[in-house]
Formats: structure tokens, sequence, C-alpha cells
């Protein structure tokens, strides 16, 4: 990645000013014998040369250029210097002129500036161990004098250069160090800096979140400075990583939005890079076509700007694109060309990825052995870098081979190391792809539940990634374009006929002799003949093509149908299963014939549930909120619900609190098996019914307990802790309640108090909620929930529910 930056000229001069003011301030106590002239440097002829040159460059170099003869030698030196960084073409001439000059008037601070732009240089042309060298001597320097600004650049560029070459523990650890002194001096350009080539790292080692976190820093400095550069190749990049976890439609949005500010600051070399990524959006729609117009209109401009990292880059996505195509011999064409320009510049991530495609179209060949050698070694050189994307995708395509061969062993080892890469790091393309072919293996295998444990998965990424519905909408508003230009141009012609046979008529009026008017009349018929015939013809083709995109459309929508049908059916299946953990109701009017429960999911299956279990002599009976709702819910659900059921059948626990604490031990046990931190869990509101003593206990996590007696209502607040990880746990409390006779207990979910709706559309709360039940208790309790069910749908109205329902209540 190269770097640039784009900021305001008055700024800018303000801060040289005081960088000379600092370093004269310092020199005084440190170097009482240096002398700092004011007049003004002679250039060189060549430098001079560009100096007068009007030619416009970028708004930048013309600002910088403009002001340089007013001011006096030491800032006239640091002025080249920054015209080094950001006047790529002439960046030797420049900071070789400024470390001259600085020799020649004993300008120091000058001197070490000039060996960290010749680094920065260096670092450019990819030359690691010269960029190196400078930047080091420039380290060198600062550090001896304590010149923090030009320390820092030199650690957060070395930084840079090691992040490039792939060690990117190393390069976190320098940039750290110049981010800390840009803070400590409030250089928010080198901050920027710093914090954008820590996304770059860390968005290499698949640390998304991390990734974020700098970007989104970087972006909020560089506005601060108007750095333009710096926010559009932070938001690039974040684009980039949304495409990478499949979000396409906000990666596009991003992408294009990142385009208009390069174009309109004629930032090339970011205009190429938002081209090509949003031609990778269209490759991973399957429009290959328009992935292809894209790639060649970002090469054009990463060839002018000499961006030999970005022609490498493009050359391999056209690459693709073309293998798609089934057109090998140009994708292969374009794998060699960005293979060669990757080892030329020392790319390593390039030329992983260039083997890893030639490997690919060795295997559509049908050569798996040939396929192999060359996904080996691309293997071998992102294992290297620790490039895990990389790593997660050869070894995927080393399964396939070895599946093709029939070696299941090693196609099913591959595929597992596949998944476990890709669900470390969220790679959901490579997850639905590496969980089929896995299901596939163990079905050959005969190993059916963890065929149907991965092909479930499969559809789950699936119906995550699914773009069915933009398929069908892009295919029938093809199609009507399509026949509407076909129509447009049938019209057309009948119209030409028309004119043509009353042209025709005209001339015929015009013959005063039968002879004449015989043989144009001839003519004529002829001509009419023809273009009818002709006419004919073209109707026939275009009734064709019609006829043929017709069949394509319904085709189309025939695959999307089923494919709805499939995901659908998946999830209804769900909802049977998680139907098989929530009690009947005859259990529970068994135990509490005065009881009603009103439960409605969001979606076909919920996180809500309710769950009731009789030990001995006590009856027990919860309404639980599960983190999320839809088919994420439902399988915290499942998980916790189980959790319940243990801690009283299998632990014999029937203290409420004690439940309460086991429970979350159990569901914390289970998902500390994950890899990732999981802080999933529950919130509830747990009964316990003591039916020989007529005794009630109760706890609850963060739901609390109502209950009506005498026509008051009552509280008992819970536990401000989730069933699951908190960062302050302490053990459940139980309280024992003393009731009346037709005192009514309520648990309940925050589905109804957080539903959005009334006049103003605003949330129902618990305090509406309240009244409601105060009001209508006294009813039966079949009346008590049709009321609660009409208040809440006649308060939702239009609006979409926003979470699921569960309302219990119980009269003793």
């Amino acid at each position: 990645m190269n770097f640039k930056q784009i900021s305001i000229l008055p700024i800018f001069i303000f801060v040289l000013c005081a960088i000379v003011l600092n370093w004269r301030c310092d020199n005084k106590k440190q170097e009482s014998t240096t002398k700092v002239p004011t007049k003004q440097v002679v250039l060189s002829k060549r430098v001079d040369a560009l100096m007068k040159d009007t030619t416009s460059y970028n708004p930048v170099v013309d600002s910088l250029k403009k002001v340089f003869n007013s001011l006096d030698d030491t800032l006239q030196i640091l002025l080249l210097n920054e015209l080094s960084e950001n006047w790529r073409p002439f960046s030797f001439y420049l900071a070789q002129e400024a470390l001259e000059q600085s020799k020649t008037i004993s300008f120091p601070y000058g001197e070490a500036a000039s060996y960290s732009k010749f680094g920065i240089y260096y670092y450019r042309k990819h030359d690691k161990d010269s960029s190196a060298y400078f930047l080091n001597k420039a380290l060198e320097m600062a550090n001896a004098r304590k010149w923090q600004d030009i320390a820092a650049e030199a650690l957060s560029w070395k930084g840079e250069a090691l992040r490039w070459a792939g060690e990117k523990d190393s390069a976190l650890k320098l940039l750290e160090e110049g981010l800390s002194i840009a803070m400590k001096t409030n250089d928010l350009k080198r901050a920027a800096f710093c914090l954008m080539s820590e996304g770059e790292a860390y968005r290499g080692n698949l640390e998304f979140e991390k990734a974020f976190d700098c970007y989104s820093k970087s972006i909020s400095y560089s506005t601060q400075i108007n750095d333009v550069y710096k926010i559009i190749l932070c938001n690039n990049s974040i684009a980039d990583i949304y495409r990478i976890k499949g979000d396409y439609i906000r990666s596009i949005a991003t992408f294009q939005k990142t385009r208009e500010l390069a174009k309109k600051n004629g930032i090339k070399v970011q205009l190429a890079f938002s081209l090509q990524n949003i031609g990778n959006i269209y490759e991973a729609q399957k429009d290959f076509a328009k992935a292809l117009q894209y790639y060649k209109e970002a090469i054009k401009i990463a060839i002018e700007s000499k961006d030999q990292l970005r022609v490498s880059n493009i050359y391999n996505k056209m690459g693709v694109a073309y293998e798609q195509m089934n057109n090998y011999d140009m994708a292969i064409g374009c794998y060699e060309r960005s293979k060669g320009i990757a080892e030329a510049i020392g790319s390593y991530d390039n030329m992983a990825e260039a083997l890893t495609n030639i490997g690919s179209i060795h295997y559509q060949k049908k050569n798996t052995v040939k396929a192999l050698q060359y996904y080996n070694e691309a293997y071998d050189i992102a294992k290297e870098t620790e490039n895990q994307g990389k790593m997660c995708d050869v070894l995927y395509a080393m399964a396939e081979c070895y599946f093709v061969n029939k070696d299941l062993v090693k196609a099913k080892e591959y595929s597992q190391k596949s998944l476990k890469i890709a669900q470390e790091n969220n790679l959901l393309p490579v997850i639905k792809m590496a969980s089929q072919q896995l299901g596939n293996i163990y079905q050959l295998e005969g190993n059916y539940k963890k065929a149907l444990e991965m092909i479930s998965l499969h559809i789950i990424m699936k119906d995550s990634l699914g773009n069915e519905d933009k398929i069908k909408e892009f295919a029938e508003v093809e199609y009507k374009a399509k026949e509407e230009g076909l129509r447009a141009e049938q019209y057309a012609k009948e119209q030409m006929v028309k004119a043509e046979r009353a042209r025709e008529a005209e001339e015929l009026k015009r013959q005063k002799t039968i002879r004449y008017a015989f043989t144009l009349g001839f003519c004529m018929v002829l001509i009419l003949a023809i273009v009818i015939y002709r006419g004919l013809r073209v109707n026939k083709k275009q009734n064709r093509i019609i006829t043929a995109q017709k069949k394509e459309v319904e085709h189309q929508k025939e695959l999307v149908d089923e494919k709805n049908k499939e995901i659908t059916d998946s999830i209804t299946y769900a909802k049977r299963l998680q139907e098989a953990i929530l009690p009947p109701q005859d259990f529970v009017n068994k135990y509490l014939p005065h009881n009603f429960i009103l439960y409605k999911p969001k979606d076909i299956v919920a996180g809500d549930f309710y769950w009731a279990e009789k030990i001995n002599d006590l009856f027990f009976i919860a309404a639980a909120d599960s983190t999320g709702h839809g088919v994420p819910g439902a399988m915290v659900s499942v998980v916790c619900s189980n959790a319940l059921n243990r801690s009283v059948k299998e632990f014999k626990i029937t203290e409420t609190g004690l439940i309460l604490d086991k429970t979350r031990e159990l569901v914390l046990e289970t998902f500390e098996k994950s890899t990732n931190e999981v802080k999933d869990g529950m919130d509830i509101s747990l009964l316990c019914v003591d039916l020989q003593k007529r005794k009630v206990y109760w706890s609850g996590a963060n739901n609390p307990l109502w209950f009506i007696s005498d026509n008051q209502l009552n509280e008992i607040k819970a536990d401000k802790q989730p069933i699951g990880k908190s960062d302050y746990p302490k053990p459940f409390s139980t309280h024992e309640i003393e009731y009346k006779e037709n005192t009514t207990f309520y648990l309940f979910t925050d589905g109804i108090a957080d539903q959005f709706g009334g006049p103003k559309g605003k949330k129902f709360k618990y305090k509406q909620f309240s009244d409601l039940l105060l009001q209508y208790n006294n009813l039966p309790q079949a009346e008590l929930t049709a009321i609660i069910d009409k208040n809440f749908e006649d308060w939702k109205g239009a609006l979409e529910q926003v979470d699921d329902v569960c309302v219990i209540g119980i009269r003793l």
C-alpha cells in the first residue's frame, strides 16, 4: 500500500515554523556552536527547474511550490523534504537536494528529515534493505537529539515496511511506538498514519474488530486535518472487510463513496483501488462481465499511476473472472502476469494468490496432480506470512482435489482445517463451501449425523450470504428492459414500412402511362414482399429471443423458489425441534389449573421460551429470554433449557437461586468450548410453587416478578445479572413469598414493553403493561390472555414486531 496525504497549506506552514523554532531553541541549549543561517538556499539546476515548472501535479505539491521562494533556508529545506514525500516522480532528487543543502548550512535537523524521506522513497520502490538503512539513520539522529517528530516518522515507516513484508508482529510493535510519540506531541498526521497501518496489519491477520477500531480512529484524526487521502484509504479497507465477511451491500456502498471522493480529489491510486473492489463485488455476485468492466478501468489507471502492486492485484482478479467464464487461456495469462510482477516487487501475498489461481486452472482441466503442486507452493507462502485468509482458501482447494481423487481421508483432513480457520475468523463464504464439502464426505462415509450437522451449517451460511432475491430482481428487470426495447424496435420498423408504402403509393399516382404504372407497381409489390419477408424473419427471431429470456427468468425463479423452500423447511423443522422442548399446556394445567401462557415468537423460531418441571411436591415454571431472536436465539434457548433441566434433574437442586447458579455454570461451560468469546445467555423469571405447603419461591435474572393481591400490584426486583457471562457475577437470591388466596403471579420477558406502536410510534413500556394487568386481573385466565394479546396487536398496528413475547399468569 502506498501513502501520501492532502492537507491544508496554512496548517502545514504553521507546523513547519513550529518545528524550526523548536529546533533552534534546542540547539541554543545543546549545540551552542551551531549557527543557523537565515539566507535562502541556492538550488541545483534540476531542482530549480522543477520548482519553476508551473505544471499542476496535485493540490499539496502545487501549494508548497508557490510559497517556496518566500521562506528562509531552513524552512525551504523542510519544504523540499515534504515535497519529496508528496511529489512521487521526483522524490529521490528532492530528498537528495534537501540533504546536500542541510549539510551545506550545517542543519542537522534537515539532514535527519532527508534520511527519513530516503527511507520512504526506497520503501515505495520495495527496496526493504535500503529503506531500513535510511530510516535507522534518521531514527539514530532523532533519538540522539530528542527530535520526537522525526523519530515518530521513522518508526512508523519502519513498521509499515515490516507490515508490507509480512512481519506483522514486529510491525505492530514499531507502529505502537510511533503512535505513542505522535499522541504525546499531538501530531495527528502521524497518529492517523500509524493507526491506518495497524489496521492493515490486523486486517491481514483477519482480526477485523481491531482493524475497524484502528481505521475509525485514523479517519477521525484525518478528518480534523483534512487528510482526504487517508480517509479514502481507511474507508476502502473497511469496505474490503465488509466484502470478505459477505456483507456486499455495505461493501459496495462504501466503495462507491470512496470512488467518488477519489475522483473528486484526483487521487488516481485510490480511484483504481475502489474500482477494483467494486469489480470484486460483482464477481462475488457472479456478474463476471460487469466485474471485468471495472477491472479493466482500474488497471488502466493503476498502470498510468505506476502502481505495480495494484496492477498485480488486478491481473489476479481479471484472471478469476476469465476463469469463471471458462476462458482459461486469458485467465492463465493474467495469473502469470500477476505472479511475475509480484515476484519483482516482493509481494508474497500476491504470489500466493496467483499460484492458487494457476492451480485452480489445472484443477478445472482435471489435472489434480499439477493443481496440488501449485496449491502446496501457495500454502507454504501463506503460512510463512501468516495470511490466514489465503491459508483457508488453499486448504479448501486442496480438499477439493483429494475429493476428486477419491482420497476421502485427506479430503476430510484439509476440509476440517479450512473450516476451522474460517470459523475462527468468521469467513462466511469459506464456511459455506467447506461445510458442504464435509457434508458430502461424511455422507459417503456413512456418518449421517455429522453429515446432517454440516449440511445444516451450509444452509445457514447460504441463508446469510444468499442473494436469490437480487438475482430474481435483476433477471426480471433485465427481461423487462429487453422486451420493451424489442417492442420499440419493432414499432419503429412497422412505421418505416408504412412510410415506404405511402411513398410508393404516391409515386404510382404520379405515373401517367400504363407501362410506367405497371413497372412501378411490380417494383412496389416486390419491395413490399421483401420488406414483409424480412420483417417476418426479424419478428420470428425476436420472438425466439423473448421466449428464451422468459424461460431463463422462469428457470431462475424456480431455482430461487426451490432454495427458499429449502431454507424455510429447515427453519420450520427447527421450529418443531424447539416446540419439543416447551412443556405441554396439559402438563402445566394438571398442577396449576388457573394459568395462561401467551407466547408470540417474532420469527418462525424464537429466543424466548417457557419451561416447567415437577420434582416431588415442587412445581417449577419460568419465562426466559435468550440472547437474540430467530435462528440464533433459538439455538441459545436450547442450550439454556437443557441447562435448567440438568440443574433440577441431574443435580437434584430445588432452591430457585441455586438452580440459576448451576444453570449459569452449565451455560458458561457449554460456550467455553468455543475458541471465540461468547457472551450469549438469557434473562429469566423462575417461580417454584410448593403444592403441599402452599408457599412460593422465586429468583430472577434481570426479569422481575409481579403479583397482584387485593387489587394491588407488587414487584420483586431481579438480580441485575444474566444467566451467562458478566463482569461481576454473584450468587442469585431466593425469595420466599407467602400469598393470600386468589393471588396472581406474572412471569414475563421484555417483548411487550419494548414493542413500538400506538399513535406516536413509541414503546408500550412496563407502566402501561402493569395498568392493563391491574384493570383485568379478576377476569378468567383465558379472557385475560385474549385481552393482553389484543392490546398488544392494537398497539403494534402495522409496525413490525420487534422481539419475541412470553407472558405467564398463575392464579393460586
